[in-house]
């Protein structure tokens, strides 16, 4: 009989971003770093070294052990027992630490047997869905009269002796009250010295960098007022985790968790090092003492990070492409240990993973759970497109309104003209690849033309226009863009290609100079991804505008 546990930690990015003070987000980020890991040294291999058992955690290739691992990396691990009261045990320790540890983070967790692994794991992954969706009630960890904190909503206390000191050195009111995993952050933060060196930090720094810095005192370190919010996931990895687990049915059991094993380590290596592979890129392009990034999250196949906001763009698009190299790199060994299986499901399988990413561009003063909860949607909206391609998605935000990214659309890129029409200015999402259209090359080259001496349509005749259109005047809009034509005398059919270029036109829909007609009512123009991105990225420039 082969016994199972499954557990994966839910809403990280809300619990990590729930404070809203950026001392106590890095910490939080550092915390849960050292949460679930293939080493001895995380909190998940402290766990097991106290129950004196013996497992593979950190070498996969080991022999017989109490527990195997099948997965072990970015909040998530999946093991295995032929012994009920060792994986009963194993259950009940974790639990009852990480409940001590990261008292208001959400899990899902499926205990589950089997016959054979593959009869466990089918059971377990049921039964791991349904506590998905059916959370564990939560009681507040405090007295019965309490005071919930105005921050996170969390039960109030007063700070422990170590978070009043570290709330001092950070000048944030050593005697405020504060909830418990706050105060906790903050002791890890005071004690154990890992603002400026932890393994998150060098998991994004490239092997031959030295030491390095990252932005850690927005008021110091960074010179600027806006900064990024930049989140990446994978595309289809959870299909693509369903397609293994087929391809395995007829496995043995040693062989399905050596795939399964390298598959996941093969897909946290690629992270590692396109997250390297973009801090690289920045380090070459900057000439800043500090590296203008803040470490958040890297495991598994998702990237969270604060970057300034002039370089976020391009770090994106760096780590997606070198993530999507990678991957098809290493899941080509991965897919090698299965030739026994059927050739014709292999071929089926994807060859390399895809990447979403969303950017929240805001003032560094903004609230960071606002803009966490908009980069979220940001990215879904990005995977929606096509999740078998590369899209970043993107917007500047300039009030600090809880919004998802529909509502911001709807709310603020979304205008009702005065015939009726509806006219959209941005995009949904920017393809990554750069020779292909409506990509981040094809806005960026566009940008470039309209910031030229005698453009005939500049970024100041752009901000004219989208003024106009809030205003619910296509047709005065219309008329700033043929104006620009006329006294630049340069014909359109060598400036609108590139509109053209970046307009998401497909068979049920019309160019028509700056915009694209749906037939119904609906009008949708790149006007706003254009000025954000040249606002953004000052290397475009924008002294050239030319008057209406």
């Amino acid at each position: 009989m082969t016994y199972c546990y499954l557990f994966e930690a839910k809403s990280i990015q809300t619990y990590l971003f729930s404070s809203g003070r950026l001392v106590d987000i890095i910490a939080a980020s550092e915390r849960l770093d050292k949460l679930i890991d293939s080493s001895e040294t995380s909190l998940l291999g402290q766990v097991l070294n106290t129950l004196g058992l013996t497992h593979d955690i950190d070498d996969a290739d080991q022999g017989q052990c109490d527990i195997h691992f099948l997965r072990c990396k970015g909040g998530a691990f999946y093991a295995y027992s032929h012994k009920q009261e060792t994986i009963n045990q194993l259950r009940s320790l974790w639990t009852l630490t990480l409940q001590q540890a990261f008292p208001s983070l959400l899990f899902a967790d499926a205990l589950a047997n089997g016959d054979t692994l593959r009869q466990a794991l089918d059971k377990g992954f049921k039964a791991l869905n349904s506590s998905k969706n059916n959370p564990t009630p939560r009681a507040h960890v405090a007295t019965a009269p309490l005071e919930r904190h105005p921050r996170t909503g969390q039960a109030a206390m007063t700070p422990s002796a170590l978070a009043q000191r570290a709330s001092k050195n950070e000048r944030i009111g050593s005697r405020t009250a504060t909830d418990i995993d706050t105060d906790l952050h903050r002791q890890a933060d005071y004690a154990l010295a890992i603002r400026q060196s932890s393994d998150l930090q060098q998991r994004f720094t490239p092997d031959d960098a030295g030491d390095v810095q990252y932005l850690y005192d927005l008021e110091h370190d960074f010179e600027g007022n806006d900064i990024a919010l930049i989140h990446v996931d994978g595309n289809g990895l959870g299909q693509l985790l369903q397609s293994l687990r087929q391809l395995l049915n007829d496995s043995s059991e040693e062989e399905y968790r050596k795939v399964f094993r390298a598959f996941s380590e093969a897909i946290n290596s690629a992270t590692i090092v396109a997250a390297k592979h973009a801090t690289q890129a920045l380090i070459n392009a900057s000439a800043a003492d500090i590296i203008p990034i803040r470490p958040i999250v890297l495991g598994g196949d998702d990237l969270t990070l604060l970057c300034d906001a002039a370089h976020a763009m391009r770090y994106t698009e760096n780590f997606i492409l070198m993530f999507e190299a990678e991957t098809e790199q290493r899941l080509k060994a991965v897919f090698a240990q299965l030739q026994q299986s059927d050739k014709q499901k292999l071929q089926q399988l994807p060859q390399r993973l895809t990447a979403s990413g969303g950017i929240a561009y805001h003032k560094a003063s903004h609230p960071y759970v606002q803009t966490s909860a908009l980069v979220e949607s940001l990215t879904a909206a990005a995977k929606n497109v096509d999740r078998t391609q590369s899209h970043i998605s993107f917007c500047r935000v300039s009030n600090t309104l809880a919004d998802d990214y529909q509502n911001y659309i709807d709310r603020a890129q979304r205008f009702t003209l005065a015939d009726g029409q509806r006219m959209t200015v941005a995009q949904p999402a920017y393809r990554v690849q750069p020779d292909q259209s409506q990509s981040i090359t094809a806005l960026r080259a566009l940008t470039r033309a309209s910031s030229k001496t005698n453009a005939p349509v500049s970024m100041n005749r752009w901000r004219k226009m989208l003024a106009e259109l809030a205003k619910g005047n296509r047709y005065e809009a219309q008329r700033i863009y043929e104006r620009g034509f006329e006294l630049s005398k340069t014909s359109a059919t060598e400036f609108e290609p590139l509109i053209q270029q970046v307009i998401n036109v497909n068979s049920s829909s019309t160019f028509k100079h700056w915009f694209s007609d749906d037939g119904a009512g609906n009008y949708y123009s790149p006007i706003a991804d254009l000025l954000t991105l040249a606002h953004f990225e000052p290397q475009q420039g924008s002294a050239n505008d030319v008057d209406a």
